[in-house]
């Protein structure tokens, strides 16, 4: 995504700007080339002034000046203008299929460009659909006032193999120039907080988040576990009452969902995400052989805390325990369907930690806390925890 993103810089967004004016100027299509550079004039001053106007913040500090704000993304807008009219040009009076096809290309490459600022935590969604709106408008005005020009001739394979000959040559020397200096500008930043082990376990457990948070922003099953330590040393003291880390996605373990009779722990777990985190642990109990078929699942998610126990820095984990219900349709499907997202107190794996005790929150919640130091703890004095930062 860095590689994507620095194809679209100003660098290589001018170079081609000017490689493709000299040679409208060149085959004196006069009036494509004055469109094409009053086009490029306005977009470049479109976006720094109303990037003044509303001063939205950036998901993270990157620049300076104007370019400090993030409405709208100047990359997504001015690669859209920039290839959007040189399809116009290049896919003018072609047939049904060639446009189509340049045009093709072409959104996708500037899509791919806005995903890619969006994905670097450059810009918010709504600054590249800002941008790619603008551009559509301005590539619009364009074909509608230039497209219908007869008498002036444009090599449309020639301008193609420019434009692509110099996005190439710019784009991949700007790209490796500036990827060491890009890739510590977009490195992912989190806000980590320490609190003292006697503090948590005494009042700050009860700031934590209670439900999970879904990628839509929907709260979720609770979170009934608060974890501090070893995840390994949690699943190996876990095992004793049955849990155990679920299969790897494969297509083996895949087909299982197509067959009516696999076993509940033989099927790999379905993707939960907590506040745009991936689990860093797994663990499956089967049910009973005499109960009805199915498991229980937990998940612990790292957060941005660190726990100060003593004088290590221990991971604070946030954990759920759902149920899950095998169904198997017509026997011919087995697929797994929460019917629990709450375990009994006995129930929840976290109490089988030493040292772990029950809390109960003002609403009647119940959440574990718990803490197993690591072999390799980062002491105060050998780690030093990053500097704050707002989420990418």
């Amino acid at each position: 995504m860095i590689a994507v993103t620095t194809l679209g810089d100003g660098v290589v967004v001018t170079a081609i700007t000017l490689v493709v004016a000299l040679y409208l100027l060149s085959r004196k299509a006069w009036r494509r080339a004055t469109g094409f550079l009053v086009a490029m004039a306005a977009t470049a001053v479109f976006v720094p002034v109303i990037k003044l106007m509303l001063h939205r913040s950036r998901p993270i500090e990157l620049y300076s000046g104007a370019d400090a704000f993030s409405f709208p993304s100047g990359h997504a807008t001015l690669n859209a203008v920039l290839f959007g009219i040189c399809a116009v040009l290049i896919a003018h009076d072609r047939s049904r299929w060639t446009k189509a096809g340049v045009f093709t290309v072409t959104a996708i490459y500037v899509i791919t460009m806005g995903f890619s600022r969006i994905y670097l935590g450059a810009h918010w969604m709504s600054d590249v659909l800002g941008g790619l709106l603008f551009g559509i408008a301005m590539v619009s005005a364009f074909g509608f006032v230039f497209g219908p020009i007869r008498n002036e001739k444009v090599g449309r394979v020639t301008l193609a193999a420019l434009v692509i000959g110099t996005l190439s040559v710019v784009g991949t020397w700007h790209a490796v120039k500036s990827h060491d200096t890009a890739l510590e500008a977009y490195a992912p930043r989190v806000n980590t907080e320490i609190l003292a082990a006697a503090d948590w376990m005494e009042n700050t457990w009860q700031t934590m988040p209670e439900r999970r948070i879904e990628l839509n922003g929907d709260d979720e099953e609770p979170l009934v576990i608060q974890f501090a330590g070893s995840l390994e040393k949690f699943a190996e003291i876990t095992s004793a009452q049955g849990w155990q880390r679920p299969p790897q996605w494969s297509l083996s373990s895949a087909s299982g969902f197509v067959e009516g009779q696999t076993p509940p722990d033989s099927l790999p777990i379905l993707p939960r995400s907590q506040n745009g985190r991936q689990p860093d642990l797994v663990l499956i109990q089967k049910d009973p052989d005499d109960v009805k078929a199915g498991r229980w699942v937990m998940r612990l998610w790292p957060s941005e805390y660190r726990i100060l126990n003593g004088s290590a820095l221990e991971t604070l984990y946030l954990g759920s325990v759902v149920h899950e219900d095998i169904m198997r349709p017509m026997g011919e499907f087995s697929g797994p369907r929460t019917d629990r997202d709450f375990p009994s107190a006995e129930g929840n794996p976290a109490l089988l930690i030493p040292g772990s005790v029950l809390r109960t929150r003002a609403n009647g919640s119940q959440v574990v806390l718990a803490i197993l130091p690591t072999a390799h703890s980062a002491t105060s004095s050998d780690e030093t925890p990053p500097a704050s930062a707002p989420d990418q």
